[in-house]
Formats: C-alpha cells, sequence, structure tokens
C-alpha cells in the first residue's frame, strides 16, 4: 500500500506520514469470538502503531459494505493486503458458491493469499495459521475436525509458513498482537531513510533545505 498523509496529532514526520498494512481474516464458522478479537485487537493497536508511521487495518466479510460481501469481493480485497491471518479449529467450511475447485470458502482464500505472496506485484508478504486446539475424534456433525487434522498435518511437514495453535481466546490474542506488531515493525523500519525519516520526508526536507541555502547566497 501507499504511504498517506493524514492528520494524526504527533511529532515530526509521524505526523504526517502513514504506511497502511492491511491484514486479512479467513476462517469457518464457529470461531466468532475469535474473529471479533482479531478486529479489536487491530483496533488498539493502530492507535499505537499510527505514532511508528503505520496504519493497520482489518479486511473481512465484516467489514465489507452490506451487499457487497460476496466471495469475489472478498477475494478482490484479499488481493490488496499485506497479510493474511487463517484461523481453523473443527470446522472446514462451508463450500464456496460459483464454479470453484475449492472445498470450502476458507480454503480458497487461503490459496488465493498464497498465490499473492508468490507474485511480487502484489502487497501480501506472510500467511500466519492459528489453530484452536481440537479434543477428541471428529464429532461427526459435518464438523470435518479430522479434515483440519489433515491440513494441519500438511502444513507441519511443509514448514515454510508461520503457524501456532491456541487453548484459549487469552493465549490467541497474545500470539495475535505479537504477530501484527512484529509485521507493523517490518513497516516501520524498512521505509525510513538514513535520518530515520521516510524516504519521501527526507526528500522532501532535503529540497527545503536546498532550496534555502539558494534563497540566502
Amino acid at each position: 500500500m501507499l504511504f498517506a498523509k493524514t492528520t494524526v496529532e504527533g511529532p515530526g514526520w509521524m505526523a504526517a506520514w502513514l504506511r497502511e498494512v492491511r491484514v486479512c481474516i479467513a476462517s469457518p464458522g464457529g470461531l466468532e469470538a475469535e474473529r471479533r478479537c482479531f478486529y479489536r485487537t487491530i483496533a488498539e493497536l493502530d492507535a499505537y502503531t499510527r505514532g511508528r508511521g503505520v496504519a493497520l487495518s482489518a479486511v473481512g466479510w465484516e467489514a465489507m459494505p452490506a451487499g457487497l460481501g460476496g466471495q469475489e469481493r472478498i477475494n478482490a480485497e484479499i488481493r490488496e493486503c499485506d497479510y493474511a491471518v487463517v484461523l481453523l479449529h473443527d470446522r472446514w467450511g462451508a463450500p464456496p458458491t460459483g464454479d470453484s475447485s475449492y472445498t470450502s470458502r476458507t480454503e480458497e482464500e487461503y490459496h488465493l493469499a498464497r498465490q499473492c505472496v508468490a507474485d511480487r506485484s502484489l502487497p501480501m508478504r506472510d500467511i500466519a495459521f492459528y489453530f484452536k486446539d481440537l479434543e477428541g475424534p471428529d464429532p461427526g456433525d459435518g464438523g470435518n475436525a479430522d479434515r483440519v487434522r489433515d491440513f494441519r498435518r500438511a502444513l507441519e511437514a511443509e514448514g515454510a509458513l508461520l503457524f501456532a495453535t491456541f487453548d484459549s481466546l487469552r493465549t490467541f490474542n497474545t500470539r495475535l498482537i505479537t504477530l501484527l506488531l512484529g509485521w507493523a515493525r517490518e513497516h516501520e523500519w524498512n521505509r525510513r531513510g538514513a535520518s530515520g525519516l521516510p524516504p519521501e520526508v527526507e526528500l522532501e526536507q532535503g529540497a527545503s533545505r536546498d532550496s534555502g541555502e539558494r534563497r540566502h547566497r
């Protein structure tokens, strides 16, 4: 995403420039509390990271305008995101609508996020998985817990993606905070010039100094 001018109060360049970092969430049903935690945590951290030049924003179907939350719209939003968080517990999720080769909407969004990471022309940098602990066998009520277990084993064998488990909402919240702050920090530091300012601001200040020097000669 682009640097954007804002009216945020703060010292120096922090009051003038923000780098928007968009994080999307994908999950099947049954994780409503965790999704609410995701949105709330990003909103709370945004107040902190803005002071360091980073604006965090959450993307998911809940954030879509009424009537515009179809899968195609969500997929388009994912392509504009910098990071993705995928949550799974004991459900695989509802099948996607239309002509799709995937067995659930969550699976479709996950594979789209991976394609975005592989495409360097898109902003997506990374994907993180969080699995809520499973107890016992598949309940046999359409939850597809065994399918989630198989998917988790495949990810563990691959070892290429961020991966964690949690057993409570508090644990999930703690790990999510650590993850989001780490992602925000990448943009905080990567965008600074030698002076510690964003490159755009550094250039602006340099141009102003040059102009001032010429006027006083």
